[in-house]
């Protein structure tokens, strides 16, 4: 805090930050991001900041860049970045981990995994496919209507407030889901997998 406040004393036309938050413990780096968000969002300071924490850039920024290898891949707000990245290796670097063709129709892509809303034009499309773009529950039975597919659990690992699961889907191959901790099957279980649009990407 006194080195931004140094920092910002002079009123800078430019402020540049590497890592400014890298060395603080979570709880400190969420709080001091909202905190620095909202200070540039005051100032008329421009800031360039060099982060490889994707939330930090994405609290803090108006507009972000990826760069990959030394070139800049990709500049956007936050949200077209996040929801439309231009390839699959930019998607991947956001924490796609499963891609799947599908194809939209008003708004909504069907694939293997099922159907989720979309911001996209109808035709075959791409989805990158984070943790947290497919949900996993036990599913009540075989005729439980809100599952679309099911696999079974070959992974499990505990993240806090959810777990983090690998699922075997026939057809599919192995998908990264998150489970509620009440709800989360173990290895072995089968588990019902839904799609969630918060974390599916239209790649390209």
């Amino acid at each position: 805090r006194v080195a931004l406040a140094r920092a910002l004393a002079a009123d800078p036309e430019l402020l540049l930050l590497d890592e400014p938050l890298s060395a603080l413990d979570r709880m400190l780096r969420e709080r001091l991001a909202v905190d620095l968000a909202a200070l540039l969002g005051r100032e008329t300071s421009t800031g360039l900041v060099v982060t490889h924490d994707h939330d930090e850039a994405f609290t803090l920024a108006d507009r972000v860049a990826v760069m990959i290898r030394g070139t800049i891949t990709q500049v956007d707000t936050p949200d077209l970045l996040w929801r439309r990245p231009v390839s699959i290796e930019v998607a991947e670097f956001l924490g796609c981990c499963n891609f799947l063709s599908a194809r939209v129709r008003d708004g909504v892509a069907s694939c293997a995994l099922g159907s989720v809303a979309v911001r996209a034009d109808d035709g075959e499309v791409q989805l990158g496919l984070r943790a947290t773009g497919v949900r996993a529950r036990r599913p009540v039975d075989d005729r439980d209507r809100d599952v679309a597919v099911t696999g079974t659990v070959r992974e499990r690992v505990y993240r806090r407030d959810h777990f983090r699961l690998a699922v075997s889907v026939p057809e599919v191959g192995q998908v990264e889901a998150v489970a509620q901790t009440a709800e989360a099957p173990a290895v072995g279980e089968r588990a019902g997998l839904v799609l969630d649009s918060e974390g599916v990407a239209v790649v390209g």
